[in-house]
């Protein structure tokens, strides 16, 4: 298998690496755990997790279809309604739902610690408004990218940058 465009494996190293984006708030997530003790069971198990959910879809795909397969693969004509498209946005649509939480933990916190929320006389309803007012936002940039054309270029950064 050879790369003929480097700009296409840059894209797909990309969106292979927002399949891990983890990275950059395993920190929080360590220090809100109730037994930091199993933080390495629990990085080990989520990257295993989040590998076998991603691996079988690739290698099946790409072993019936080849180099016919589009990015996103959703645009690839001889899959169009196919069982495979149909798991493929299932499990993305997954990851996401599921990753969500982790990924907003981190900003979060970090606002709320800026804005001195636990120092307020109803913390709750302060947590409560800025996460979501988080969710508000995330909706709002989803609304505003919500094509491939519009989402791609932005995936590339954010990966690039984490």
């Amino acid at each position: 298998f050879v790369v003929t465009d480097a700009m296409s494996f840059g894209s797909a190293f990309a969106s292979f690496g927002f399949a891990f984006g983890v990275h950059p708030v395993l920190p929080s997530i360590r220090s809100s755990m109730r037994r930091p003790a199993q933080y390495s069971s629990m990085v080990l198990c989520s990257f295993a997790g989040t590998l076998l959910f991603y691996l079988p879809i690739t290698i099946v795909c790409y072993a019936v279809y080849g180099d016919e397969v589009q990015s996103p693969i959703t645009d690839t004509e001889a899959l169009e309604g196919s069982a495979a498209v149909k798991v493929v946005t299932a499990a993305i649509t997954g990851h996401l739902i599921m990753s969500y939480p982790l990924l907003v933990l981190t900003p979060e916190t970090a606002l709320e610690e800026t804005l001195r929320v636990d120092d307020r006389a109803c913390p709750l309803a302060g947590r409560i408004m800025v996460r979501s007012l988080f969710i508000g936002f995330t909706t709002l940039v989803t609304i505003a990218l919500r094509t491939p054309a519009r989402f791609a270029p932005l995936l590339d950064l954010v990966s690039a940058c984490t």
